[in-house]
């Protein structure tokens, strides 16, 4: 886990490094505050040029005999309490993954957190990856979102106790027609919840093209999500996993980063811009920038 920020010019780009806030109206790619109200990407600028700097490695696997972990990756971050509480995904040496928590009042001692393994709970064993966590305060509660090849959440009334998360929950009670038709050799996964002031949407990914949403009313979260439509319809190449959806800070749009698989295997990022306020239905055209290059797409939040 490291951080990484960019500088667009001229204009600002998106704040903060990637951190999962709290559901209430938006998510946060900043340190997510525990309020409900979530947080913002920053102002939507059209920007050509960027400059990229990453930190050195602020979290690295803490390995024993009963956790040969070789990878930290996906980190959520919130900062609740005086702490910074960081959820991410490790895989040990034979290529099994699982979740791990570790907390800390300043980014100096992140490489030194103890870091708790939550597959050690009898909740949480087996296969849990790409977490998600937030607040959400019509419930009172945190919830912990990741994949377990359906996507599922546990929740807790301390975030502070990671013995506390429940014993996991579906969100669907099977996978949709719509991924099953659409996601070739690929799967859904890495999902993501943001929410508005009526509103929760369930973003997620199938690593064959396809950006999906479901919805469902607020006061009937974390139920009720209906069919998964597709927003942005492409390919492996330009749109592949790992997509996190947030509203803008001081505008009525939204941002999607999205991580493509590009022609050889060569990882980047892609961000989407809708350019309007939410609606439940209904086409907007999001921006689409890479590099220099400006094209446009059906984004239909």
């Amino acid at each position: 886990v490291a951080c990484t920020t960019w500088n667009s010019n001229p204009g600002r780009g998106a704040d903060g490094a990637g951190a999962a806030g709290s559901a209430g109206q938006g998510g946060t790619s900043g340190g997510g505050a525990a309020n409900g109200r979530g947080g913002s990407a920053g102002t939507a600028t059209s920007s050509t040029t960027f400059r990229w700097t990453s930190s050195p490695p602020l979290v690295t696997p803490q390995r024993d005999d009963a956790h040969p972990i070789v990878s930290v990756k996906d980190p959520s971050v919130v900062f609740f309490d005086g702490k910074w509480h960081v959820f991410a995904t490790t895989a040990n040496e034979s290529g099994s993954w699982s979740l791990v928590y570790l907390s800390f009042t300043d980014w100096a001692a992140a490489s030194a957190a103890q870091q708790f393994h939550l597959g050690d709970l009898p909740a949480l064993r087996g296969y849990h990856a790409a977490p998600q966590v937030l607040y959400f305060t019509p419930h009172a509660k945190w919830y912990l979102i990741f994949q377990s090849g359906q996507p599922q959440y546990s929740t807790s009334d301390d975030l502070t106790r990671p013995e506390s998360w429940t014993t996991p929950t579906n969100f669907f009670p099977r996978e949709p027609a719509i991924v099953l038709d659409n996601k070739g050799t690929g799967t859904w996964l890495d999902f993501w919840v943001i929410c508005d002031d009526a509103r929760c949407h369930l973003f997620f990914t199938d690593d064959n093209g396809q950006l999906y949403r479901s919805d469902t009313a607020l006061s009937s979260f974390p139920e009720g999500f209906g069919d998964p439509v597709i927003v942005i319809d492409e390919t492996k190449n330009t749109l592949f996993e790992g997509s996190a959806t947030n509203r803008m800070k001081n505008g009525d749009g939204y941002l999607t980063l999205v991580e493509a698989f590009g022609p050889t295997g060569s990882r980047y990022y892609r961000s989407f811009v809708a350019e309007t306020r939410h609606r439940a239905s209904g086409p907007v055209i999001a921006r689409v920038r890479e590099g220099l290059q400006t094209a446009e797409a059906d984004f239909r939040f």
